[in-house]
């Protein structure tokens, strides 16, 4: 496994993000029921969203003892997961029971019972339908939810949403070293500078 380069300024807002007061907190109204607060991770497939978004949860791990459980919602051949299957993956995680047959709602609501009282980060990895990301948030503040998708997630209050654009020159350097060796680009760093670019 490569070492996770870049991306400082946006895990730093990131991190800042996770303590920052809610919209409705700030405006004077109160939400209908505290839930989790969800930080987005957007960007293009191949931007790294995933690795940003991996590399925040490690750094915030020892501030969840409750633990990391992690979902993808789009299966290798580009399709969405069933929700229902999304939420049993994360019921299995925390060692909760989940019976055959169980409709969405129901397993929705085990999932929710069995995060009360939690301290946890969920990483739900490639979204693309907010109503299924919201089927599994959390109603309780004590816990995170960092999803990564190509796009918004209108429908979701309270969104912190952070989207990525390029990496940097000199991280995506860095990343060319991790993959070819050092040597390789000491001897010729402009073209290593150019590919990086590319």
């Amino acid at each position: 496994m490569t070492d996770f380069v870049g991306r400082r300024r946006e895990l730093k807002e990131l991190r800042e993000d996770i303590a920052r007061t809610g919209l409705d907190t700030l405006s004077g109204r109160k939400a209908k029921s505290p839930r989790a607060r969800v930080l987005l991770v957007a960007g293009r497939p191949g931007s790294g969203r995933t690795a940003l978004a991996e590399a925040l949860v490690r750094e915030i791990a020892d501030d969840y003892p409750d633990g990391v459980f992690k979902v993808r919602l789009t299966a290798p051949t580009g399709e969405s997961v069933a929700t229902e299957w999304a939420v049993r993956t994360l019921l299995e995680g925390l060692g909760q029971p989940t019976p055959p047959g169980a409709a969405e709602d129901e397993l929705s609501s085990a999932l929710r019972t069995a995060l009360a009282g939690r301290r946890a980060v969920l990483l739900v990895d490639d979204a693309s339908d907010p109503h299924q990301v919201d089927a599994l948030l959390p109603d309780t503040p004590e816990c995170l939810v960092v999803v990564t998708a190509e796009g918004p997630l209108t429908g979701i209050p309270d969104v912190r949403p952070c989207t990525l654009g390029g990496l940097d020159t000199p991280s995506a350097v860095r990343m060319l070293v991790q993959r070819i060796g050092d040597i390789r680009v000491a001897n010729d760093p402009r073209a290593a500078e150019a590919l990086a670019e590319e």
